[in-house]
């Protein structure tokens, strides 16, 4: 039930101080000091409900079997024509398709334009976020799908011919302040402001306005669309959407491949596909006079035994007399684009936005681990990108390296060529992964015929 148990050991604690102070703590006041004072409503908090209230959350998540019948009698008439208006954001930068771009969803889908789109969302100052940091932070994926809706051809305005619903929240945002403790920002026109302290109750009032749509109730989320990949919505001790069933309901962008639910959670099965990362400031201007044959831009971390491969990379080729720009932590630019072939190694996970930094930059990226390839969505050629090279031993990685850079010049401008034609397909400014994913869940959903 949710709430109840943290909301439980912060009563206890504060109980306990206010006990021993002598003061006289009322309803308001303990809520206030608990952290949920722009997080609940201004009727009696949800976890002190009695059991029997038809409000309770306990009612509220006693879910139905999901009604799948809805998604195979809807694709007959799918109508495959755009919209007739587009909508435009109020705040933020919208991205614009390339005029040559071929769509590949062809069916039309509604963005929810109450509270549950952050579209505006702001710091205290009134700044949009797409003037902070924030669009340039890793995981902030949410951010650029949401700005690829608004020019989007098969975006409707009548909620009544959609068949995919795109739940426009940036749950990427309140983890963003969770993880760096700084900052505030607001949404619905400035009047709901959060910082680390407080975001796991907007989080919470996002999740109760996502249960109360109609749309949502029709199928309990199975024609909707979420962005949720941070790592902090996985299904472990760091897991802070756990509670969040109606938006654990909905079809979902995750952290590369890792499971957000458990069994015990008893949620529907829903269609799951792996995040991209975000390039860092799409990468460095590319070169084609390269001075160097190799750059890894990365932590070492000495203490981590997972940032082992960096550290022997690094070792390895300094030993090994090889030609590299920078191998370890430094300056991204213009390291990157001085050298030919960059290094993708994992760090606590398989995944980085070391990779797309590498792509954007029209470098030909090495892979150091088989598992990297499948932490990333279909859609995403990145088998054919680049190289292997398998870290093993040194032994191995000196005959991996020595085969590489054995490749004749007409292979390489061969490799960066492709890079270059298909790059757009992990370049989130570009709008391209937002259309992929909405037509990767259209057809897993049966909502839009496969192309082959």
């Amino acid at each position: 039930m949710r709430r109840r148990t943290r909301t439980h050991r912060t009563g206890l604690l504060l109980g306990l101080l206010l006990g021993i102070s002598g003061l006289f703590i009322t309803p308001s006041l303990y809520w206030s000091l608990a952290g949920f004072k722009d997080a609940t409503p201004k009727q009696q908090p949800p976890s002190l409900l009695s059991e029997d209230d038809p409000s309770s959350t306990k009612e509220r998540f006693a879910w139905q079997p999901v009604n799948n019948e809805l998604l195979d009698n809807d694709i007959k008439d799918a109508p495959l024509e755009a919209p007739s208006e587009a909508i435009q954001p109020t705040i933020g930068s919208a991205v614009v398709f390339d005029d040559n771009y071929e769509f590949r969803l062809k069916v039309p889908f509604y963005v929810y334009d109450n509270g549950l789109n952050w579209a505006d969302t702001t710091t205290p100052e009134g700044i949009p976020i797409g003037e902070t940091e924030y669009p340039d932070f890793k995981h902030s994926d949410d951010y650029w799908m949401l700005m690829s809706t608004f020019n989007h051809p098969m975006r409707t305005t009548d909620p009544s011919e959609a068949k995919l619903f795109f739940v426009p929240l940036l749950m990427n945002l309140p983890p963003f302040l969770w993880k760096y403790r700084v900052g505030t920002y607001c949404v619905h026109n400035g009047t709901t402001c959060f910082s680390h302290v407080d975001a796991i109750g907007v989080v919470e009032r996002m999740d109760d306005l996502l249960g109360e749509s109609e749309y949502f109730q029709r199928s309990n989320g199975a024609d909707h669309v979420l962005v949720l990949s941070h790592f902090f919505a996985r299904s472990d001790r760091k897991n802070k959407f756990k509670t969040c069933r109606n938006m654990l309901s909905c079809n979902r962008v995750v952290f590369e491949n890792h499971p957000q639910t458990t069994p015990e959670a008893a949620l529907p099965y829903r269609i799951t596909l792996p995040s991209l990362y975000v390039a860092n400031h799409s990468g460095c201007e590319a070169t084609d006079n390269k001075t160097a044959d190799f750059a890894m831009i990365a932590s070492l971390m000495p203490k981590k035994k997972h940032f082992q491969d960096r550290r022997n990379i690094c070792q390895w080729l300094k030993e090994g007399n090889h030609s590299y720009s920078v191998c370890g932590e430094g300056e991204m630019c213009p390291a990157l684009a001085e050298a030919k072939y960059g290094f993708h190694v994992r760090g606590d996970t398989f995944g980085s936005n070391r990779l797309m930094d590498t792509i954007m930059t029209d470098m030909v990226p090495i892979f150091t681990n088989v598992k990297q390839y499948n932490i990333l969505p279909d859609f995403a050629p990145v088998d054919k990108f680049g190289y292997f090279v398998d870290l093993a031993n040194r032994r191995t990685f000196d005959q991996s390296i020595n085969a590489i850079l054995a490749t004749s010049d007409e292979e390489y401008r061969s490799k960066r060529s492709f890079i270059k034609k298909y790059k757009s397909l992990v370049d989130f400014r570009s709008g391209v992964p937002f259309d992929e994913y909405m037509a990767s869940f259209a057809k897993r959903l049966g909502v839009q015929q496969h192309d082959d």
